[in-house]
């Protein structure tokens, strides 16, 4: 029986996970669109970044080729969504043939953790029983796999706590002080910490994240000029800095400066 210690941060727009083999030493990582619809197994022409998978009975399309609608822009993520995205991801460690044994963590916005009702809540919400058997298809080549595993213990942090970790950071030794800003797709959590501790008083959790500053560009952009659609405000900020401006058709360079200067100011203003 294998052991598994599994981090799991099921964002609005990615799921991010890694998994830590204890024997071996070495960690693994996987992220994938969080998004999930309907899912066949007889599919055999998936996306690119796409899974299938069985959970209770109802079998799902996860990830880049999905048709959900994705996760709903609201700060709680205590939805069927990132329960569905979350047991994927987890059975996507998991050995082929006998049943692991998983010790998991998830994350929560700092404000939302910081409520202990709400931090057990979400912890009984995403695991509602101990042990679990998901069928999962990774390709269109491959066949279902049956994964099993057991969870053993359950965590819930708050998100950015990773940050304290990074590059041998001094940030949870004694007498330390830090501040760390995680830009989401939805939320930001802006916190402090304190020797390791999260400074409650002094951290929130906004929604100031990416889709919202995307959302807010495209309606001005639109307003300003013409119609701009997020996708393509998101693919637009993806860019140079030199190269954010609206692109017209005969070369004007009027609209080309004016959309820089309103896309830079936009930018700064939200900052």
């Amino acid at each position: 029986m294998a052991k598994r210690f599994i981090a799991i941060d099921a964002g609005k727009y990615a799921v991010k996970a890694a998994s830590y083999d204890p024997e071996t030493k070495i960690t693994t990582k996987f992220s994938f669109s969080t998004k999930a619809g309907n899912g066949d197994f007889r599919d055999d022409a998936m996306e690119k970044h796409t899974y299938l998978a069985e959970i209770n009975g109802t079998v799902y399309k996860i990830g880049n080729g999905a048709r959900g609608d994705g996760a709903d822009l609201e700060t709680s993520k205590q939805s069927e969504l990132h329960r569905i995205c979350t047991l994927f991801a987890i059975a996507a460690f998991c050995s082929d043939d006998e049943e692991d044994e998983v010790y998991v963590t998830v994350g929560l916005p700092a404000k939302e953790w910081a409520v202990v009702q709400k931090r057990e809540d979400f912890k009984e919400f995403l695991f509602k029983e101990n042990s679990y058997r998901i069928n999962v298809k990774m390709s269109s080549a491959d066949v279902p796999t049956e994964k099993k595993f057991k969870i053993v213990k359950k965590f819930a942090f708050p998100e950015s706590i990773g940050a304290l970790f990074m590059d041998d950071s001094p940030a949870i030794s004694k007498n330390s002080f830090y501040g760390v800003l995680d830009i989401g797709s939805l939320n930001l959590n802006a916190t402090v910490w304190q020797d390791g501790e999260l400074i409650q008083d002094v951290s929130i959790t906004d929604e100031l994240g990416a889709s919202t500053l995307i959302q807010g560009l495209s309606q001005e952009l639109s307003a300003e000029f013409s119609r701009c659609d997020e996708r393509y405000v998101a693919r637009l900020l993806a860019q140079p800095p030199t190269e954010r401006y609206l692109k017209h058709s005969n070369g004007n360079t009027d609209i080309q400066e004016r959309s820089r200067e309103l896309i830079q100011k936009y930018l700064q203003e939200h900052a």
